[in-house]
């Protein structure tokens, strides 16, 4: 059984901010945040940003093993880097949407969190797809 503690910390918030971030070193525990009485965050959330881009970051991975082994065997596949370029933009166009202020400047934040770069990573994935469906059936010379 758990030993659960609870710790409240209450504070009071200017009025009308313009903008504004709190900041808590959990350290791997539970956290809530609550405003007014109603929770406006949860810990459970974060996960919601950091499991897609760790699958995404796994699969980048994986496909940069397999061009690096290409190399090795002097027999580069730079079909390779258009996906490594899309999943690049998997990783980091979520979590700059959602967390890019804390690390970027304000304009970069803005730009590559734009909603239109999500669909430019969409477009690149389905040409990327459509490429290799294509290149497929070219070479295998069967009717389409």
């Amino acid at each position: 059984m758990w030993n659960r503690s609870l710790i409240l910390f209450t504070g009071t918030l200017p009025e009308n901010p313009l903008s504004g971030s709190l900041l808590f070193e959990t350290s791997g525990l539970e956290i809530s945040l609550a405003l007014n009485g109603n929770e406006i965050w949860d810990t459970a959330f974060a996960n919601r940003l950091a499991f897609p881009a760790g699958a995404a970051a796994l699969s980048f991975v994986l496909v940069f093993g397999l061009f690096l082994l290409g190399l090795l065997q002097k027999k580069p596949d730079f079909s390779l880097l258009p996906l490594l370029a899309a999943l690049l933009g998997l990783i980091s166009f979520r979590l700059i949407q959602e967390q890019g202020y804390y690390f970027l400047p304000e304009p970069v934040s803005h730009l590559l969190g734009h909603p239109r770069i999500g669909l430019f990573i969409l477009a690149a994935l389905l040409s990327l797809a459509f490429a290799f469906w294509f290149h497929f059936f070219w070479e295998a010379n069967l009717p389409i």
